[in-house]
């Protein structure tokens, strides 16, 4: 077998859930085995299929379809290479879950739990914090006791282990590390793998009320327990002994005692500590320890682990008369000696504001996504049709004071649901910058980097949709910044630099937009190697004079790279390629700005959302077009001197400014017969950019303004050149919406 196909199937195995170092080393590979004609052809579909389910699954994140479809063909190559899977044993054991909907909770609650313990997991790594601590404590403690309640024991064990550690962290008998934290971060991965298992049987199966059975996978992660256990010796888990051990050592020193009576008593007294600890069960101890883990919760959560059903506890907080243990005892829902025991594990915390605490976390309701995507179209509609019915061909001329002003109720009320609409799809960046500082941590521990990270901006909130799509272009970036941007300890001391690196990731609202900068203080970019390899693709002449910023431009081309080491994550020209368009399939873009020496700093400037967009309409021929505001410049009313022809294509003088000319009807085939030279000259031209480019639109008629609810394009049209989307507008119309930058590559060679 080619040993491409062997290093493929190895970083494969060595992929968990949310591994975006390993997802990089795969999708480069795959990139590179599917161009391979020395392989068959099975497996160069094989390997394109599992490109595009892991690029897919980096954004989807680890609640994701694609995520088990890429594991689906990762067992496929195991076939085909006549590899098998060893990173976890693969014995099956089968369960019977007794509620779908109890499953189908638990599996999108602990995603939940999973994120926030990744988050405060990286927080605490960088700066120890007792209550960020208890945060992942409560969340795994929480994720044990409902996965305990269904009868996944896998997961209540792992979770346990991790619980344990973190407990003896809490009581000082441990100092949180750096091996903790990739203990915990190991641990976290592995649960959110065995969650995703169940994802597909809790989605089938999400209103059954009988019994079924779930297969899952049995994990033998022995591993990861014996760092657990190396972590733990010495300190809780280990008390008898270690007293026992100290017993003899004291025994040794008291033939030092120079009175025989003193060594005596002072035998005695140890000889019934060893015996002490001879006799004493650990495991009492250990269930007196973990009375503590209670304290602080809340008395609905405890009630609800030991077995009581949340929605009777969810039924009597809505009484709130009287406190809550005593609305379920009168109820009976639960019993007298129940809630004594229950109330002396919840410690000395107020009962009342136990109540006042989970009746404020009751106003919180999850909603699927996808209904939310729904409701937001819906008002799209309504906006169409306020705006169709306030634009009816019917009303012109008629004089009719109260329906407009009934028109323009109807039009606020809209835009203020449209707008509350577009703020519950909006969601902080917190998450995703989360995962690119556990990715610059992972990445700098396997280039023996010491760097730090500074995030800032990570409240500001951007369209879910948007940040699902942006996470790839960023993983591109960061790696980069890690393997070439960053150098060595001993290079940066040579250069007189801290011996830490430093990476900066920021966000902020500019406009309309929302700008993300990755900024590291590496060596910065080599304007003479990449002009270099830039005439060696015949990019540039040899003689042709670029400025720097131009120049930086040429490392988004496909297959351009000016490092001469290929490492497992870098190094192919595979990736910045890929950035670019991914940020322009998002109407954004990307400009770079780097000194030698002093480092590199990229800023991605997106749109705050993909659903709504502010542009300008104009018409060509019988057809309607709307250009993004963002994008034009300015317009002309230009006269037959300003328009030159040469033997490539037209241009406009604007004032000494050259733009090339893009007729907007020869293009998009708007007019039935060519235009005549006198008709082009009364045309109107549009001024648009998109980033270096500029050029000339010629159109017949500006329309006006308008925001305009983005739809796809229908099927039935295919993909068209220039041509992002399209709006229904007002009366009835079709506006198609222009790619800019699509535009002014496809025409501006």
């Amino acid at each position: 077998m080619k040993k491409s196909v062997l290093n493929l199937v190895k970083h494969c195995k060595s992929y968990t859930v949310g591994d975006l170092f390993e997802a990089l080393a795969i999708l480069e590979m795959c990139d590179e085995l599917k161009k391979d004609t020395t392989v068959s052809a099975e497996l160069r579909i094989l390997a394109n299929n599992i490109y595009e389910n892991v690029e897919e699954a980096i954004n989807d994140g680890p609640s994701g379809e694609n995520e088990l479809k890429a594991r689906e063909y990762f067992a496929q190559l195991y076939q085909i290479s006549g590899a098998e899977e060893n990173l976890y044993s693969q014995n099956k054991h089968i369960i019977t879950v007794d509620d779908g909907e109890v499953l189908y909770s638990f599996v999108t609650e602990t995603f939940q739990h999973l994120d926030d313990i990744e988050t405060d997991i990286m927080n605490l790594d960088k700066n120890f914090d007792m209550e960020l601590l208890n945060s992942v404590f409560r969340a795994i403690h929480t994720v044990k006791g409902t996965a305990s309640f269904i009868g996944l024991q896998q997961i209540t064990k792992l979770s346990h282990e991790l619980e344990t550690l973190l407990d003896n962290i809490r009581d000082s008998r441990i100092s949180y590390s750096d091996k903790v934290t990739d203990v915990l971060l190991e641990g976290s991965d592995l649960i959110i793998k065995m969650v995703m298992e169940l994802k597909p049987y809790a989605e089938n199966n999400k209103s059954v009320t009988e019994a079924f059975s779930v297969e899952l996978t049995e994990y033998n992660y022995s591993e990861l327990e014996k760092k657990i256990k190396n972590l733990l010796l010495g300190c809780s888990g280990n008390l008898l002994t270690s007293l026992e051990e100290k017993c003899k050592n004291l025994e040794e020193s008291l033939e030092g005692l120079s009175n025989p009576d003193h060594r005596l008593i002072i035998h005695d007294f140890l000889d019934n500590v060893k015996g002490f600890c001879k006799e004493v069960d650990p495991k009492t101890i250990n269930e007196k320890k973990d009375h503590t883990q209670y304290k602080g919760m809340l008395l609905g959560e405890i009630l609800v682990e030991h077995g009581v059903c949340r929605s009777d506890v969810e039924a009597a907080l809505e009484l709130q008369n009287c406190k809550l243990g005593e609305i379920l005892v009168k109820q009976k829902k639960i019993d007298q000696p129940l809630l004594d025991r229950v109330l002396s594990l919840q410690g000395s915390q107020d009962q009342t504001d136990s109540t006042i605490s989970l009746r404020t976390g009751s106003t919180v309701v999850k909603i699927d996504t996808s209904k939310l995507d729904e409701l937001f179209n819906i008002i799209g509609e309504i906006i169409t049709a306020q705006s169709m019915l306030a634009n009816s061909r019917d009303l012109k001329g008629l004089n009719l004071p109260d329906f407009s002003k009934s028109a323009n109720h109807l039009m606020k009320v809209t835009r203020e649901a449209q707008e509350i609409t577009m703020q519950m799809r909006m969601i902080p960046l917190d998450s995703l910058f989360t995962k690119m500082q556990r990715l610059i941590r992972d990445l700098s521990k396997k280039f023996g980097k010491d760097i730090d990270v500074e995030v800032s901006g990570q409240d500001t909130e951007m369209d879910r949709n948007i940040i699902d799509k942006i996470a790839d272009p960023l993983v591109h970036i960061i790696r980069n910044a890690v393997d070439h941007g960053i150098e060595s300890a001993s290079e940066r001391q040579k250069n007189n630099k801290p011996i830490k690196g430093k990476v900066e990731l920021k966000a902020g609202y500019e406009g309309r937009e929302i700008w993300i900068r990755i900024k590291d203080d590496g060596k910065g970019l080599d304007s003479s190697a990449i002009r270099k390899k830039a005439i060696a693709l015949d990019l540039i002449r040899e003689d042709e004079k670029i400025s720097d910023e131009k120049l930086w431009d040429f490392i988004f081309e496909p297959g351009f790279s000016t490092s001469e080491v290929i490492s497992d994550v870098s190094g192919r020209g595979v990736g910045m390629d890929v950035v670019k368009r991914n940020i322009e399939k998002l109407r954004g873009r990307i400009d770079i700005t780097s000194e030698k020496g002093k480092g590199t700093e990229f800023i991605i400037k997106i749109p705050l959302t993909l659903a709504i967009l502010e542009g300008i309409t104009v018409r060509v021929g019988q057809m309607i077009f709307s250009i993004p505001t963002e994008d034009i410049v300015e317009f002309i009313n230009a006269d037959e001197r300003q328009l030159t022809s040469t033997e490539f294509q037209d241009v406009l003088n604007v004032r000494g400014d050259i733009y090339p000319v893009i007729k907007m009807g020869e293009f998009f085939g708007a007019y039935k017969k060519e235009k005549t030279k006198s008709e082009i000259d009364q045309m109107l031209s549009v001024i648009v950019k998109s980033n270096s480019k500029k050029a000339a639109l010629f159109v017949d008629e500006i329309i006006g303004t308008r925001q305009l609810v983005i739809k796809t394009l229908p099927a039935i049209l295919g993909d068209k050149r220039g041509i992002t989307g399209c709006s229904l507008m007002g009366d009835g119309n079709v506006s198609l919406i222009v790619d800019t930058n699509e535009l002014l590559s496809e025409i501006l060679l």
